[in-house]
C-alpha cells in the first residue's frame, strides 16, 4: 500500500490541528510530530534520517537534520531520489 500525499496531509492535520502546514515556529506539545519546530534540539541522541525527495516530509526532515547538527547532535542524513513512501 502506498500512502498518498493527501493521506499524509490528513494525518498531520488530525494530530497538529490548525498548526499543520503553518509557518508557526514552535509546536512544543508535538515536538515528536514536528521536530523542526521544537525550540531546543541539543539533548537529542544520535540521529539517523532517511527521506525520499518526493516525500511531503522532505523539507521538514532536511531542516531537522540541519538544526540538529547545528545544536551539536550527531546526524546521519540520507536522501533517496524518486523513492515513494510506503507503509
Amino acid at each position: 500500500m502506498i500512502r498518498s500525499f493527501n493521506d499524509s496531509i490528513t494525518g498531520r492535520k488530525a494530530l497538529l490541528g490548525e498548526a499543520a502546514g503553518s509557518e508557526q515556529e514552535e509546536i512544543e506539545e508535538h515536538a515528536c510530530a514536528a521536530p523542526t519546530r521544537a525550540a531546543d534540539l541539543s539533548s537529542l541522541p544520535l540521529t539517523y534520517i532517511d527521506v525520499s525527495q518526493v516525500s511531503i516530509l522532505y523539507l521538514e526532515e532536511s531542516k531537522y537534520a540541519m538544526r540538529s547538527a547545528g545544536a551539536g547532535v550527531s546526524v546521519e542524513f540520507r536522501l533517496y531520489l524518486c523513492l515513494p513512501r510506503c507503509l
